[in-house]
């Protein structure tokens, strides 16, 4: 198993813009009664919007960053900024479903090889 993966995050900063990015993150090591799954599909569902866009104006949207590592920016409206305060500077993972493959398993005993 490798030690790092990506995850999609979003992000809201101080000055009043929404950040997607791809964040090389580590992998977690799973509890006793936990498991690591490789995500191999993963819908996006409404909700997931949400978390994605935010309160952010997509029309005012960017890229930049590479082929590899695309990051898109987008204004949010100072109006909507108290509403969004909580996210100010904390990057968000996007999706919370998918299909993958166990890759590591806690130390339970109930645990399958």
């Amino acid at each position: 198993m490798t030690n790092t993966n990506i995850q999609l995050t979003s992000t809201i900063s101080e000055d009043n813009k929404l950040t997607l990015a791809l964040q090389n993150i580590e992998m977690p090591q799973p509890g006793v009664n936990e498991v690591v799954v490789r995500i191999e599909a993963a819908p996006l569902n409404p909700s997931d919007l949400a978390v994605l866009f935010s309160a952010a104006d997509m029309t005012t949207a960017k890229q930049s960053g590479t082929e590899q590592n695309p990051v898109i920016t987008a204004e949010v409206p100072v109006k909507f900024m108290p509403a969004v305060k909580t996210r100010v500077g904390k990057a968000i993972s996007v999706g919370n479903e998918g299909v993958g493959t166990v890759v590591a398993t806690g130390s339970s005993p109930l645990r399958k090889h």
